[in-house]
């Protein structure tokens, strides 16, 4: 019995580990791209166009995780 429950919370913890890694990932990027003048001219023109277009353009509002991230 210990042993499913220990490797049980080794699974789950190398689950966690990877997950964090994702994040800190993603966060780092976000935190380069501030200030990015071409990053945000872009997502300024993504947001006109979906502003006048409707539909499918408003996707970009949209915030997808990845399938099977957590």
């Amino acid at each position: 019995m210990k042993n499913v429950i220990v490797a049980s919370l080794c699974q789950k913890f190398c689950r966690a580990k990877d997950a964090i890694e994702t994040v800190d990932s993603a966060v780092e990027e976000l935190t380069n791209s501030i200030g990015n003048t071409s990053w945000i001219s872009e997502w300024k023109k993504s947001e006109k166009n979906a502003k006048m277009q409707r539909g499918e353009a408003l996707m970009i509002y949209n915030v997808v995780q990845p399938p099977g991230m957590f």
